[in-house]
Order: C-alpha cells, then structure tokens, then sequence
C-alpha cells in the first residue's frame, strides 16, 4: 500500500498521526487496468469566443501527442515549453 500525503506538516508527527489513522493496514497489490486506444479525430473545428475589449489574444491547437513512455516524450515536452505551453 502507499499513502501519499501532500501540504504544510509543520508541526505534525507524520509517523504517529499514520500509525494512528493507518495502524497495521495493508492493501492488496493492485491489478493493472486494460487502457483503451486513443484515437485522434481528424474532424477539426475552430472555436472562437468574442471577448470585446480584451487586451489580447490567445491561441490554442491541440492534438493527441506522444505516450510519454516513448522515446520522443522528452522533445515533445521541451518543444510545448518553447512554443509556451506548460
């Protein structure tokens, strides 16, 4: 089992409020999930949303990339940041 806890523990005893709340708990190991293919709609649209009086402009294209287990992950993900993506 993993517990993932996250946020401010200043001041908290992780070790004894998990033994408290967890105590002896163990989970069984989980199964993997069949994840179904992604499939890409080629369809396209354009979506324009009118903002009168905005300042300026904001441009998104998507479409479906890389797994990032694959070897062109790091380039896909360095190539969104230069192009300004996150």
């Amino acid at each position: 089992a993993t517990a993932v806890i996250v946020g401010d523990l200043t001041g908290i005893d992780l070790d004894a409020l998990l033994a408290d709340t967890l105590g002896d708990w163990s989970g069984d190991a989980g199964q993997a999930r069949p994840v179904p293919p992604i499939t890409a709609d080629d369809t396209g649209r354009v979506v324009i949303v009118d903002r009168p009086g905005a300042v300026q402009t904001q441009l998104l294209i998507g479409r479906i990339g890389a797994d990032r287990h694959e070897r062109v992950w790091p380039a896909q993900v360095l190539g969104t940041y230069c192009l300004g993506g996150t």
